[in-house]
């Protein structure tokens, strides 16, 4: 049974006093099988819980708040102690007296020791007119402007020069149509030597290195005729034939291409080995309507002057540098002639 219930006086449940047999009457309590009986509070029971519960909940908040009462009155009484007792030590403690410093003057410094006595047989050296407070800081010094040389300029180096200096010497100057397109073009990236002999002793017209190989190129005079490839082969065996106004010049062309086995042979052994030869037949001039495009006869490329170049600039496959050791290769290796 619950203290409410035992100050009301109101019997839960079910549980009923009574006295079995043989015992004495108001001992114990014991649970018997009655009727049931209404379990709902009365009016007055529900008042006097709540009247009970607001009474506890006012007791624990009025006991809350005079505990901190308390502690706030202890640490207000243990911080004014405090404070009087530091004021004790510093009342108590004693004063010393010490001289006013003049501007610029430290205590201890030895360097002020001697100053009367200077002052005394040497006299005053201090300027006219100075006072100590010129002797106090004023700030940091104007800096002077910092005066920056001027940075060197930066000044790109000179490409190394792509025609050798004996390859200028050995060439004689471009007269022809051929040799003037060649040496025009320089500035593109081509070493025109001139006319150079193989170690067979084949002398070639125009000896050219470029970006992409070496040209071969032969020089013919300009035509008077139609230049033209024809085909005097039947249906099972062709015979191209290479035409120059009407008459037969393939011996020409075949001449170009024994140029092109020569120079190879040349080469072998050498850092140019494998690189790439092209021979060129190529005259100094002609009408458009007698050659209207260049075009590849037996591998050997029919050109005129005004055509010649481009071909030479078509790809690279080697850089300027590369070019450079190429060109001093090739000066040694065939004699102008």
């Amino acid at each position: 049974m619950c203290d409410t219930c035992y100050r009301m006086g109101v019997m839960p449940a079910g549980l009923v006093p009574y006295v079995p047999e043989g015992r004495v009457p108001g001992v114990g309590l014991q649970r018997e099988p009655t009727e049931p009986v209404d379990e709902h509070l009365s009016e007055e029971a529900v008042e006097s819980v709540a009247e009970s519960l607001a009474h506890s909940l006012a007791e624990a908040v009025t006991n809350s708040v005079e505990e901190s009462a308390r502690e706030a009155k202890q640490a207000a009484a243990l911080e004014a102690a405090a404070r009087a007792a530091w004021s004790a030590k510093v009342a108590a403690a004693p004063l010393t007296e010490v001289a006013p410093l003049e501007a610029g003057e430290l205590i201890g410094d030895p360097t002020r020791t001697g100053d009367a006595a200077e002052n005394q047989d040497h006299g005053d050296l201090r300027p006219p007119g100075w006072s100590p407070a010129d002797e106090l800081f004023q700030g940091p010094p104007d800096k002077a402007p910092r005066i920056r040389p001027p940075a060197a300029e930066a000044r790109p180096e000179p490409e190394p020069s792509l025609v050798p200096e004996s390859v200028r010497r050995s060439r004689p100057a471009p007269l022809d149509p051929i040799a003037r397109a060649l040496v025009a073009a320089e500035n593109r990236g081509l070493v025109w030597f001139g006319p150079r002999r193989t170690t067979d002793g084949q002398r070639i017209d125009h000896l050219v290195l470029s970006a992409n190989g070496v040209w071969l190129v032969t020089a013919a005079p300009a035509p008077e005729g139609p230049v033209e490839r024809r085909d005097l082969g039947d249906w099972f065996t062709p015979q191209p034939r290479l035409f120059v106004a009407g008459v037969d010049h393939t011996g020409v062309a075949t001449t170009c291409d024994s140029f092109q086995h020569s120079v190879t042979r040349t080469l072998v052994g050498t850092p140019a080995e494998g690189l790439p030869v092209y021979p060129v037949l190529c005259f100094e001039d002609l009408l458009p309507k007698w050659l209207e495009h260049p075009f590849d006869f037996g591998g050997v490329w029919v050109t005129w002057s005004r055509h010649l170049v481009e071909p030479m600039l078509s790809s690279v496959l080697f850089d300027r540098a590369e070019m450079g050791r190429l060109a001093d290769l090739l000066d040694r290796l065939f004699i102008g002639g």
